[in-house]
């Protein structure tokens, strides 16, 4: 992505792809998700457990809300420390590389002995670059490109040996008129800045329906969808029980139409920051790309939105 140049997403190969089938190169990398077991593993066996039941126990601390209790009060190291951290381990292990060919083209065979194999640089793992950087594609996808992928589940990020992140699996892609982008926009910047009143009325214009039409209800309904799911917003329940007792409270009878898949982009990446200790708000990590879509904008009504074919921004 010539704006992400972090960021890889394979080529399609047209002579191999048909109309039902895509193509693509393949990406020379680690799945995040099999990096994340790897990472588990050790915590595990430092627990003296097995990973089958360490993660059952990350499983029940997730759907208890402890999982972020203790991500929050965890100390994180930053981007910065881990960059530092990784550049002295890659140096340690270029240098170690070089006594060991000079070892086995030099030694080995004066000393009649076996060579040594080679130490194979080690991807990192940078919680907050992956999680900054994975929210910030996917909100210029969805707010300013208006088609994305609405799968951004750990198995398909890779970790590439190059130290750049790649995106795999488009198979659920959405495409967002200019009119839906802006709306979604506003409700990212009022989740972000804005009060509980702007923040229902907004979300109502947008399409949502309750059968008493309980602020209360439908605030908590849009921070779910594009703000937060953690226990200090669904008051110390798990997310999904808390959102049916929404509904139990008063009747879901409409959320605002096509922006499912959206949110639930924001929640893969809010699921992911929980597992690497980096809770985070969607609408926070959101609202910078959110503005400079309003900005473009602004001087745009909703009349002249719905009576001609605006160019998106880009």
């Amino acid at each position: 992505m010539p704006r992400f140049p972090n960021i890889v997403i394979p080529r399609p190969i047209p002579d191999m792809s048909t109309e039902f089938v895509l193509v693509m190169e393949k990406l020379d990398g680690t799945k995040l998700i099999d990096a994340l077991k790897i990472e588990q593993a050790k915590m595990a066996a430092e627990q003296g457990k097995t990973l089958e039941e360490f993660e059952q126990e990350m499983m029940a601390k997730y759907l208890s809300g402890e999982l972020y209790r203790e991500a929050k009060n965890k100390y994180t190291p930053s981007a910065f420390i881990v960059n530092i951290y990784a550049s002295l381990i890659r140096t340690i292990n270029r240098l170690k590389n070089v006594f060991i060919f000079i070892y086995n083209h030099s030694m080995v065979s004066i000393l009649k002995r076996c060579p040594i194999d080679y130490i194979e640089q080690r991807v990192f793992i940078n919680p907050h670059e992956i999680i900054d950087l994975l929210n910030e594609v996917h909100a210029h996808e969805i707010l300013i490109d208006g088609i994305f992928n609405g799968d951004p589940h750990p198995g398909n990020i890779f970790l590439l040996k190059n130290g750049k992140i790649g995106l795999i699996d488009f198979g659920q892609v959405q495409e967002f008129s200019l009119s839906r982008r802006l709306k979604l926009a506003k409700l990212i910047v009022l989740l972000a800045e804005g009060t509980k009143e702007e923040i229902v009325q907004h979300y109502v214009s947008m399409g949502t329906r309750t059968r008493y039409m309980n602020p209360y209800v439908i605030e908590k309904l849009a921070r779910l969808g594009f703000d937060r799911d953690d226990p200090e917003i669904c008051e110390g329940k798990n997310a999904q029980l808390f959102f049916e007792g929404l509904g139990k409270l008063d009747e879901i009878i409409q959320l605002p139409d096509g922006y499912l898949m959206a949110a639930r982009v924001g929640i893969l990446l809010r699921g992911l920051g929980t597992w690497l200790q980096l809770p985070h708000s969607t609408a926070q990590k959101w609202a910078p790309v959110a503005k400079k879509l309003l900005d473009k904008y602004k001087d745009v009504d909703e009349q002249s939105l719905n009576s001609s074919v605006l160019v998106g921004y880009s």
